[in-house]
C-alpha cells in the first residue's frame, strides 16, 4: 500500500467481489488523459473482506496520477454504508470523485472534473456534481432529454452516478443525516419505494435543502448495467455515449441556466415563465412526466388527462417542455388546469411508457408480438426449471 501524496483531491472506487467489472473500470482509468497534471490520489476501498482476485487486482494496478491506497474492509458495511465512507474521504481531501466499480470512464475524466471542482466548489445551490448524463429517467424508464441552452452542463436533483463530493457540502450532508426522517411524500413514487438506498436519502436531502446537481450533457461516465445487489441481471439501457476528447466546456451558474430539473425530473417553473411570458401570471406546479401523486399549487402543468383546462399545449416535442418554452398549440397533451380537475387513471403509467416506446422505438406490432411471446416462454421455462431442480435437491 502506497502511502498518499496528495490531499486536494481523490478518487474513491468501491469494489465487493465483481472482478471483470472492476476490470473493466480500472482499465478505462488506465487511459486517462491529464493535460492540466492535477494530482488525483487513488482509493480502491473493498467491502467484506472481497476476494484474492480483486485484492490482487487492486494492488497491482498501475496509477500515474498521484498516489494509490488499496483498504479491505474486514466487515461488511453494505451498500449505503460504504457509499457514505467514499464521501467521508472529504475528511482528508478538498474533493473526491466517487466510482461504483460497474462503472466505465471517458478519458477526460480528469479533464472535466477539474473544471468543474474549479467553477462550482463554492456555489451555494450546488450539492455536488454527477459526471453520468441519464438518457432514461430511472423510475420511469422514458427517454430523458434536457433543454439545451448553449451549456455543457445542466442542473438536477438527483446524484445519479460518477459523484463528485465537495468538502463542505458533505459536512453540511453528513450533519443532515443525524436527524434525517424519510418523508416519502416529497420523492417520486417510485424512489420512495427504494430500499436500502444511498441515493433515496441524498434526493431527500437536494429537495429539502433546494440543492442541485451539475451534470455533463454528454456523460464521462456510462454505467455498463453489471447485475448485483439491485438486480440479478444487467441493465444495459444505462450505457450511454461518452464524451472521449477534451475540449473547453462551457460553464454557467444555477441562475443562468435554462436546464434546471427538480427531482421528478421536471423542468422548473421559474424558466417556463421565462419564456412563456402569458404563463407568468399563473401560479403553477409542474407534471409533464406525470409522477406527482400530490401537488402544493391549485394549478398545475400536466400531461395527465383532466375534465377541463384553462390552456392546451402540444405534447409532442422532445423534450415535451419545449412546446412550452416555444408556444407550441398545434396539439393538445400539456394542460394548464386545476389539480381537483385531474382524471384518475389507474393505467396512466403503463400508457405513458407505451406512448414514449411508440415515439422513440418505432416497433412493428408482429415483431412485437413475438418478443413477448418469446419473453413469456423464456419466463415459463425458467420457472419450471427451477421447480424441478428444487424437487431434485428435495429428493
Amino acid at each position: 500500500m502506497e502511502a498518499s501524496l496528495f490531499k486536494d483531491n481523490a478518487i474513491v472506487v468501491v469494489a465487493y467481489n465483481r472482478l471483470v467489472p472492476l476490470q473493466n473500470l480500472l482499465y478505462s482509468l488506465s487511459q486517462l488523459t491529464n493535460p492540466g497534471g492535477t494530482k488525483y490520489d487513488l482509493i480502491i476501498s473493498i467491502d467484506n473482506h472481497g476476494t484474492s482476485e480483486i485484492i490482487d487486482l487492486a494492488n497491482t494496478f498501475v496509477w500515474n496520477h498521484g498516489g494509490k491506497k488499496v483498504i479491505v474492509h474486514q466487515e461488511k458495511l453494505g451498500l449505503v454504508k460504504h457509499f457514505i465512507w467514499a464521501g467521508d474521504r472529504t475528511k482528508e481531501y478538498k474533493n473526491v470523485i466517487f466510482l461504483e466499480d460497474d462503472l466505465f470512464v471517458s478519458p477526460s475524466l480528469l479533464t472535466m472534473s477539474s473544471r468543474l471542482v474549479d467553477f462550482y466548489n463554492n456555489d451555494a445551490k450546488v450539492a455536488g456534481c454527477a459526471l453520468y448524463n441519464p438518457i432514461i429517467c430511472e423510475f420511469t424508464r422514458e427517454r430523458f432529454y434536457q433543454i439545451y441552452d448553449g451549456y455543457d452542463v445542466y442542473f438536477l436533483q438527483h446524484p445519479y452516478w460518477g459523484n463528485i463530493w465537495f468538502k463542505d457540502k458533505w459536512i453540511e450532508f453528513k450533519n443532515y443525516l443525524k436527524t434525517y426522517v424519510p418523508q416519502l411524500d416529497l420523492l417520486p413514487s417510485n424512489v420512495a419505494k427504494w430500499t436500502k438506498s444511498f441515493k433515496k436519502i441524498f434526493i431527500q436531502f437536494l429537495i429539502e435543502k433546494d440543492y442541485y446537481m451539475v451534470l455533463p450533457r454528454v456523460s464521462l461516465i456510462t454505467n455498463m448495467g453489471e447485475a448485483g445487489l439491485h438486480g440479478k441481471v444487467g441493465l444495459y439501457c444505462y450505457q450511454n455515449v461518452l464524451d472521449i476528447c477534451d475540449h473547453n466546456y462551457r460553464l454557467c451558474r444555477l441562475e443562468e441556466s435554462s436546464s434546471v430539473y427538480d427531482a421528478f425530473f421536471e423542468i422548473k417553473a421559474n424558466i417556463i415563465k421565462r419564456y412563456n411570458l402569458p404563463l407568468q401570471k399563473y401560479d403553477f406546479d409542474v407534471d409533464l412526466m406525470g409522477t406527482r401523486s400530490s401537488y402544493s399549487k391549485t394549478l398545475v402543468l400536466t400531461s395527465k388527462q383532466t375534465k377541463k383546462a384553462l390552456i392546451y399545449f402540444s405534447s409532442l416535442m422532445k423534450p415535451v417542455e419545449q412546446s412550452l418554452l416555444l408556444h407550441n398549440k398545434h396539439d393538445e397533451g400539456i394542460a394548464l388546469a386545476e389539480t381537483k380537475d385531474i382524471v384518475k387513471q389507474k393505467k396512466f403509467y403503463r400508457e405513458r411508457l407505451f406512448n414514449d416506446i411508440k415515439k422513440n422505438y418505432p416497433t412493428p406490432s408482429l415483431s412485437a408480438a413475438v418478443y413477448l411471446l418469446y419473453k413469456t416462454f423464456c419466463l415459463i421455462i425458467n420457472k419450471l426449471f427451477k421447480g424441478v431442480k428444487i424437487l431434485l435437491i428435495a429428493r
